[in-house]
C-alpha cells in the first residue's frame, strides 16, 4: 500500500481550518454561520464539477466528496422551501440586507446592522448547530473524496497504449 504524503504546507492549512473551525464553534455569529453555509454548499459545487471534469485520483475524490458531502447535508438540515432556523442562509442574503439599508435609510444604520451580524451570540443554540453542522460536512466530503480515492487505487483509468516505432 501506498503511503500518502502530505507537505508541510499542507498540514499548517489543515491545522488553520480546524483552528478557525473551532474559533467559529467558540463564537458563533449570523455572519459566521452563514459564510460557512454558504463555503459548505459553494464547494459541493465545484466537487460535482471536479466529479464531471476530473481525471483519474482527481475524478475519485471529487467524487466521494461530493457524494458524502451532499449526503449528510441533505440528512442533517431541512430542505423545506421555507426559511428555516436550522438551515443555515447563504452570505448572500445578509450583505443584501446591508446594501439596503445603506441605500434607503440612514448611513448610521450600516453600523447598528454589521455589528447584530457580527456579534457574538453563545446562547442561541441555532447558530452553533449551523456552524457545527456546516463544519461536519465539510469534514465528511473531505473524508468521503480521501476514501473515493483509496476506493479508486493508485490508477483508476489504465493508461493509453504506447506505439513503437520501428527504425
Amino acid at each position: 500500500m501506498i503511503r500518502p504524503r502530505v507537505s508541510i504546507a499542507a498540514l499548517m492549512v489543515g491545522v488553520l481550518l480546524i483552528a478557525g473551525g473551532f474559533a467559529a464553534l467558540n463564537y458563533p455569529s449570523i455572519l459566521g454561520a452563514n459564510a460557512l453555509g454558504t463555503l459548505l454548499q459553494g464547494s459541493l459545487l465545484v466537487s460535482i464539477l471536479g466529479a464531471v471534469l476530473g481525471r483519474g485520483s482527481r475524478r475519485a475524490f471529487w467524487s466521494g466528496f461530493a457524494i458524502s458531502g451532499v449526503a449528510y447535508t441533505l440528512m442533517v438540515f431541512d430542505l423545506a422551501p421555507r426559511p428555516s432556523p436550522t438551515r443555515p442562509l447563504l452570505v448572500t442574503g445578509d450583505l443584501l440586507i446591508l446594501l439596503k439599508e445603506v441605500m434607503h435609510d440612514d448611513p448610521n444604520t450600516w453600523d447598528n446592522h454589521l455589528e447584530w451580524m457580527t456579534t457574538t451570540q453563545r446562547t442561541d443554540w441555532t447558530l452553533f448547530y449551523q456552524t457545527g453542522q456546516s463544519l461536519i460536512a465539510l469534514m465528511v466530503g473531505m473524508l468521503g473524496g480521501l476514501l473515493g480515492r483509496g476506493f479508486a487505487g493508485a490508477d483508476p483509468e489504465p493508461a493509453a497504449p504506447r506505439l513503437r516505432r520501428e527504425g
